[in-house]
């Protein structure tokens, strides 16, 4: 993507004061978490690698992902979180509407290029 594509800035007021509330209202459920992302990547739940496939989440896991879940939808977390992103999304696209064109058209041009290669392949 063009500039690497749209950015969403996790400093964004917005972001940041969602996150607040919502370690506030997990803090009120007894978990100390300073934003979703750091309940969800918290090492205790990370699955042994030589057990994953008999990983079972635990009790304290299931709770914490419970309070995260019953607090995201309370203060529509996810909701202000798209909101968010699209307003920056909107504002990319309008700024990168030439760089984005051509990088339509040179995607159009290397996907006709792998399908004519998968198909010269699939009939050998």
């Amino acid at each position: 993507m063009p500039d690497g594509g749209p950015d969403v800035p996790l400093a964004d007021p917005r972001i940041t004061s969602i996150n607040k509330q919502w370690s506030g209202c997990m803090e009120a459920k007894g978990f100390n978490y300073p934003a979703p992302v750091a309940a969800i990547s918290d090492p205790r739940w990370k699955p042994d690698p030589k057990n994953i496939e008999h990983y079972m989440p635990s009790r304290e896991q299931i709770t914490v992902a419970s309070a995260d879940m019953d607090c995201k939808l309370s203060l529509n977390l996810i909701g202000v979180a798209v909101a968010v992103a699209t307003a920056y999304h909107k504002q990319y696209i309008a700024s990168h509407a030439t760089e984005l064109a051509e990088y339509r058209k040179n995607f159009k041009n290397r996907l006709a290029k792998a399908t004519a290669i998968i198909a010269s392949e699939d009939s050998h």
